[in-house]
C-alpha cells in the first residue's frame, strides 16, 4: 500500500502530529476525468494526491476552460474548506492514481493545538496561489509551444513515465487554447511523437529548449522541498 508520507506535505510533519492524523487518513483511488467538485460546491474533504493529478480549472459562460494549479504529490487541495469557503474551482483528476483524503473536521481540531499542522496548511496554501500566480504570467507572455512543452516535462516529472494519456483537445482546455494550436504546436515540437490521444516523449532536451522558465522555476521548487528525513524514509517503509 501506498503510505502517507509518499505526499511531501504529510512527509514533512513531525511524527506526533502525523499519528493524530493517521487514523483518520483514507486512500481512495481517482480516475482520470473525475469530478472533485465543481465551483460553488461545499468542500467538506482535505484531499493530499500520492500519484493522482488533480487539476483547478476556471470556467467561463462561453464553454471556456482553463487549468490554473496542478497538483500533485507536494500538495493538498481542500484549504477553502477551513475558512468555511465553497470551492472557487472546478476540480477535476488530470491523471489516474491515488490519494488520501481527510476529514475536514479532522483537520480544523488539529489546527487549533498542532502548530505543524498549522503551517502545513499554510505552505499548502502557499503552494497553490504560487501555482496560480505562475500559470496566469505563463499564459499571459508565452507562446503555445513554451506552455505545451512544459506542460507535457511536467507531467512526465509527475507522473516519472514518458507516456502521457492526454488528446489535443485535452491540452487545449487545458491552457485555454484552441484544439488546433495544440496540433500545430505538436508538429513544431521535436523529441515527442503524438497519436491516438497519447504523446510519447522520446527526447526532453528539445521540449526544455522550447520550453519558458516558468518550468524550471518550479522544477526548482519542487527538488527543494523533496528532502525527507531520516525518519521519515524510516516511516515510509514500515
Amino acid at each position: 500500500m501506498v503510505h502517507p508520507r509518499c505526499n511531501t506535505l504529510l512527509a514533512q510533519l513531525p511524527d506526533a502530529d502525523f499519528e493524530h492524523l493517521l487514523p483518520h487518513l483514507q486512500l481512495i483511488s481517482l480516475s482520470a476525468g473525475d469530478r472533485l467538485y465543481n465551483a460553488g460546491d461545499p468542500i467538506g474533504k482535505i484531499h493530499f494526491p500520492v500519484t493522482a493529478l488533480i487539476a483547478l480549472t476556471r470556467e467561463l459562460s462561453d464553454g471556456t476552460r482553463i487549468d490554473t494549479a496542478l497538483l500533485g504529490s507536494d500538495e493538498m487541495l481542500g484549504l477553502r474548506g477551513l475558512l468555511g469557503d465553497s470551492s472557487m474551482h472546478s476540480v477535476h483528476v488530470a491523471a489516474s492514481g491515488l490519494a488520501y483524503q481527510l476529514p475536514l473536521s479532522v483537520i480544523q481540531q488539529a489546527i487549533a493545538s498542532r502548530h505543524a499542522v498549522y503551517r502545513m496548511c499554510m505552505q499548502g496554501g502557499n503552494d497553490i496561489l504560487n501555482h496560480i500566480s505562475v500559470e496566469t504570467a505563463c499564459a499571459h507572455f508565452h507562446c503555445t509551444e513554451q506552455r505545451l512543452a512544459r506542460w507535457l516535462l511536467t507531467r512526465q516529472d509527475l507522473l516519472g513515465s514518458s507516456h502521457i494519456e492526454a488528446t489535443h483537445k485535452r491540452i487545449a482546455e487545458s491552457l485555454g487554447v484552441r484544439r488546433e494550436a495544440i496540433t500545430l504546436a505538436c508538429r513544431k515540437l521535436g523529441g515527442i511523437e503524438s497519436r491516438h490521444g497519447q504523446i510519447e516523449l522520446l527526447d526532453r532536451t528539445p521540449l526544455e529548449q522550447m520550453s519558458c522558465d516558468c518550468y524550471f522555476r518550479q522544477r526548482e521548487n519542487r527538488t527543494a522541498r523533496k528532502t525527507p528525513s531520516a525518519a521519515t524514509l524510516a516511516t515510509s517503509l514500515r
